[in-house]
């Protein structure tokens, strides 16, 4: 039932209405969008001496993945380097989960794993967009890292056939499962599903300059809003009134 103080509750969490007979009334989503995999994983970061077990959890999904994207692109006569650690400043700035290269070492592709467990509320979009944005910049300045110095990364971790030193460079994240909505801008790194990936991926016959044009159209930078107001809406269902949440937004035409 709904607790108020219970933060970022939304239109899922609120309470059963009793209707007679020994019915209730619920949101639909409630039921529809209770899965035990997401569920589990959005518990584990909560719950005290788990967070070890929820890492060990995300690496194994990624393993998962690389595993099955590395017999994809090996079928295709494309190369795999899983785990290349890219460095800024003398640190480690991240892990690209893998790269995927051509025989000719012309072109690359940065290639960020994600497999989020999907959002089943309004507020989950929100957080889940946060972290695709989070993950979309990430990816681009590893990307970009890498294609600066592309020989001494394929020096590094031995690379055969070697990358040259005008490789081109492409970042794109692969998701398992979701997207995000159209408020991450992915203009400069594609996010596809794995699905999408794998199959583009078999049909390119190895070229990956074909396959980067197969990409969806990457959704350009958002508007941004100049003012964002808290309000509600009345909706009238049967003997109830709900004053349900809603936003009035005020967008910034200077960006048109």
């Amino acid at each position: 039932t709904y607790d108020p103080s219970v933060k970022w509750t939304d239109v899922m969490y609120q309470p059963l209405l009793p209707m007679g007979s020994g019915d209730l009334l619920t949101c639909r989503v409630l039921i529809e969008g209770n899965r035990f995999e997401r569920n589990l994983l959005a518990l584990l970061p909560r719950l005290p001496g788990r967070r070890q077990g929820e890492e060990q959890l995300k690496r194994s999904r990624e393993e998962v993945m690389i595993d099955e994207l590395t017999a994809v692109a090996a079928r295709v006569g494309l190369h795999v380097r899983p785990r290349v650690k890219i460095y800024k400043a003398g640190r480690v700035l991240t892990d690209v989960d893998m790269i995927v290269w051509d025989a000719a070492g012309a072109q690359c592709l940065a290639v960020s794993l994600k497999w989020f467990y999907g959002p089943d509320s309004m507020q989950e979009v929100r957080n889940h967009d946060e972290r695709y944005h989070e993950a979309v910049n990430l990816a681009v300045e590893a990307a970009e890292i890498l294609g600066a110095a592309a020989g001494e990364y394929s020096a590094r971790y031995q690379l055969v056939p070697a990358l040259r030193g005008d490789t081109t460079v492409h970042p794109v994240l692969v998701s398992r499962t979701d997207l995000p909505s159209g408020r991450v801008d992915t203009s400069r790194c594609p996010v596809v599903t794995q699905s999408y990936f794998s199959r583009a991926m078999s049909e390119s016959s190895g070229h990956l300059e074909e396959l980067v044009t197969r990409f969806p159209e990457r959704i350009p930078p958002p508007e941004t809003a100049s003012d964002i107001e808290r309000t509600t809406v009345d909706v009238q269902f049967g003997h109830y009134r709900f004053g349900l949440p809603a936003v009035e937004v005020t967008w910034d035409e200077s960006n048109w």
